[in-house]
């Protein structure tokens, strides 16, 4: 899973994960938003539920971006909450995203 903190540049670049392991801070501020890592690697994530969500609906993990490259905690935690304003309104941006990466006609 991951422990709740109020995400920062300092905690995000001081958190470490066992070799060949995961770790997600979620913020505190911004439900569903996180940093996840693993090695030396740093992205920021947003986990919802698409559609009519509830308990029922499986989760989705979206990458907002690596850290250090144009991503800092505060235009990440903007982004995050973009993102979960689009998915209240029906978005999933996940599946967009891998939408837009299929090879066009196909």
């Amino acid at each position: 899973m991951g422990s709740r903190v109020k995400l920062t540049k300092r905690v995000v670049e001081t958190a470490e994960a066992a070799p060949g392991k995961r770790v997600v801070l979620w913020d505190d501020d911004v439900s569903g938003f996180g940093a996840r890592v693993s090695g030396a690697a740093r992205s920021y994530i947003v986990r919802y539920r698409p559609g009519a969500g509830g308990r029922g609906a499986r989760q989705e993990d979206y990458t907002i971006g690596r850290h250090g490259a144009g991503w800092t905690v505060e235009t990440a935690r903007r982004e995050a909450k973009r993102s979960l304003g689009a998915v209240a309104a029906g978005a999933d941006p996940a599946a967009e995203k891998r939408e837009a990466r299929k090879p066009k006609g196909k």
